[in-house]
């Protein structure tokens, strides 16, 4: 890395590309009603967060609110979102059930925890962040 660029760990470098890709998805259970309590929603950023790191991308956030949990992660331009989201749902669903039974009990329907639907929707970088204003004058010859 050259010395005059300053380290972040808020970006990913390649060759020629800085990029900070971001997304924040939205997963509900396919019971309506119920609410995850803060020891499901424990685990279930673990499990998160442990799918996110094998694909190389970070959890960010994790908030839940009643029957819903809200995502927020970064990825590399070579990891497919869906998959992600796909890996996401499949593992915290089987860590929740082998490892809290009893709590997922109400949440369950059919011996499944989420709805096979789900939102994405990618995070816009701050027009007048420093990452944005270096990556636009990286464009400029």
């Amino acid at each position: 890395m050259s010395p005059r660029w300053k380290p972040s760990p808020d970006r990913r470098r390649g060759r020629r590309i800085i990029t900070s890709l971001q997304a924040r998805l939205a997963f509900v259970t396919i019971r309506r009603g119920a609410h995850f309590t803060p020891e499901l929603l424990t685990a279930c950023r673990a499990a998160m967060a442990r799918v996110c790191i094998d694909a190389g991308a970070t959890l960010l956030s994790l908030d839940g609110e009643g029957d819903r949990v809200e995502v927020t992660v970064e990825y590399p331009p070579t990891a497919r979102l869906a998959d992600l989201v796909n890996s996401m749902k499949g593992v915290s669903a089987r860590v929740l059930r082998r490892d809290m039974a009893e709590e997922m009990e109400p949440l369950l329907h059919g011996g499944h925890l989420w709805a096979p639907d789900y939102a994405a929707i990618s995070v816009p970088p701050d027009p007048g962040s420093e990452a944005w204003s270096e990556a636009l004058s990286r464009l400029d010859p």
